[in-house]
């Protein structure tokens, strides 16, 4: 079950490198985090903006499709990053549907 204890930016980062080291230590190369908002995506693009990143990460950003068609577009258009290639994809959890944007950060270590 996932924690919904607000993090801060710094315990964010320690939890990415610390998990990135355990990845490296058994000898993963590449992952993919999914469900993530707007605070885990900065934390990756802080690590990969330094270099810091050791394991090619793919990292999901959802979006609630709760509400009327317009505000679902508006949730869409506001997220303010977009790496690499990306998709759709319409996932559905716990009777819940969202829409995932597959966004990247990734660094050759």
């Amino acid at each position: 079950m996932r924690n919904t204890t607000p993090h801060t930016f710094d315990e964010r980062l320690w939890a990415l490198k610390s998990m990135q080291k355990h990845y490296n230590q058994v000898g993963l190369t590449s992952v993919i985090d999914r469900s993530e908002g707007a605070e885990g995506f900065r934390a990756y693009e802080f690590l990969h903006q330094r270099r810091e990143l050791t394991v090619r990460t793919y990292v999901t950003w959802v979006v609630n499709l709760q509400g009327s068609p317009q505000q679902v577009r508006e949730r869409i258009e506001a997220i303010p990053l977009l790496t690499g290639s990306f998709g759709w994809n319409i996932a559905s959890k716990r009777g819940r549907r969202s829409i995932t944007t597959p966004l990247h950060a990734q660094t050759s270590r």
